[in-house]
């Protein structure tokens, strides 16, 4: 078997992947349940955009060790609506500090002359345009992978069981024996996760006074900026 796989993993891209080592077998401490981490811990959101299929967006805490963990990911719903309620409602009380989406978010409809970034300023999500650097997302995922906790053979990176797509993903995602390339299938989480990785997974302390308007319009300028470029 070569895209079915075994054949040793043919091609595999991220065989540093190591499920009973990466992926959690208890809720960690301190957690109800694998989709809520601490309200301390820093989240990381990154949207990959879609028309034919559900939208996919993954979900990354990190905790102030400095370990992250992928606890939670949508993919059930084609339209924005529904996807910014539902994450709204997920981060509300939550120190998020970076919201990535797809690169074609930024491309305005022909029909209302909006793009997906401004539908998403309506539910006061403001997203900035994540990487499109394929080979240096793999490169730095795959060292994430390996990373160690000083000291331990304990990874920095850690998947909750329910992600399930990514987990299927993460598992099958191979190289074209005849281009090199990676297949271009089933790595809509596998985007995302790159985006995340290479914009970094550092703790950032809440701070008690912290200065949502301003935070808000720092983001619309960003926004504003990348609808220019």
């Amino acid at each position: 078997r070569l895209m079915g796989l075994p054949m040793n993993l043919a091609g595999l891209i991220y065989k540093e992947f190591i499920y009973d080592l990466h992926v959690l077998a208890d809720v960690p401490k301190g957690w109800s349940d694998y989709h809520n981490p601490p309200k301390d811990y820093t989240i990381r959101i990154a949207w990959d955009v879609h028309d034919a299929i559900p939208q996919a967006i993954l979900l990354i805490a990190t905790a102030p060790t400095g370990e992250a963990f992928v606890y939670d990911e949508l993919f059930f719903e084609k339209h924005i609506g529904p996807n910014a309620e539902l994450l709204k409602e997920k981060l509300a009380g939550r120190n998020v500090v970076d919201y990535l989406i797809d690169p074609k978010a930024v491309i305005e409809s022909p029909v209302t002359g909006e793009s997906i970034l401004d539908e998403l300023m309506n539910y006061d999500m403001w997203f900035e345009k994540g990487s499109k650097d394929m080979t240096l997302g793999i490169a730095k995922t795959r060292e994430k992978l390996l990373e160690r906790r000083p000291g331990s053979e304990m990874p920095t990176i850690w998947f909750a069981p329910t992600v399930t797509t990514l987990l299927y993903e993460i598992s099958r995602y191979a190289y074209n024996p005849r281009t090199q390339k990676p297949v271009d299938k089933d790595d809509h989480m596998l985007e995302n996760l790159r985006r995340l990785v290479l914009n970094g997974l550092q703790y950032v302390e809440l701070t008690v006074d912290e200065d949502f308007d301003n935070r808000k319009r720092m983001h619309v300028g960003a926004a504003e900026d990348l609808l220019f470029k």
